[in-house]
């Protein structure tokens, strides 16, 4: 009886620990798509073309969102620990803002030209990418199953609302 118990135990272990690793990397999953398309909506209300003002308010957006749910990132450190970016991808069919002007590290802007099929005319696209340990613990590290390096990425388009 022990020696089945010896065996059993651990690996009903192992698939409790799984099962709860997948929930909270899902849970995860679920917040950063929430932040990508809270960061849609608040960019699609504004001036096309600014890059400044679009990455400002879309940063802003992202990371009070994660920050409601607890999932807190340092603005200095961006750089550095490299667990947070954000890409804003517009297309109008106006030409204000150069390809690939980039603002701070980190967050990205790009505006496509207006015959790109990546998103619809006079729209915005919103990407989140979150390490993957900054929504969840990394609870099976020690059995040699880590998830250090990846990452959690959502989109979300939404067509321009504002000017």
């Amino acid at each position: 009886m022990s020696l089945e118990l010896l065996v059993a135990v651990p690996i009903f272990l192992l698939c409790i620990l799984s099962t709860v690793q997948f929930g909270l990397q899902l849970a995860g999953a679920v917040l950063v798509h929430q932040a990508a398309v809270v960061g849609a909506g608040r960019c699609s209300t504004l001036t096309r073309g600014v890059a400044s003002t679009l990455l400002t308010a879309t940063e802003t957006a992202v990371v009070d969102h994660l920050a409601a749910a607890g999932i807190t990132f340092d603005p200095t450190n961006y750089p550095q620990a490299d667990n947070l970016q954000v890409l804003v991808l517009e297309k109008t069919d106006i030409a204000s803002q150069p390809a690939g002007t980039a603002a701070e590290s980190g967050f990205n802007f790009i505006t496509a030209p207006a015959n790109a099929g990546t998103i619809p005319l006079n729209s915005v696209l919103v990407m989140v990418n979150v390490e993957v340990t900054g929504v969840a613990p990394d609870l099976l590290s020690s059995l040699g199953f880590s998830i250090l390096g990846r990452y959690v990425s959502a989109s979300a388009i939404r067509p321009y609302n504002g000017p």
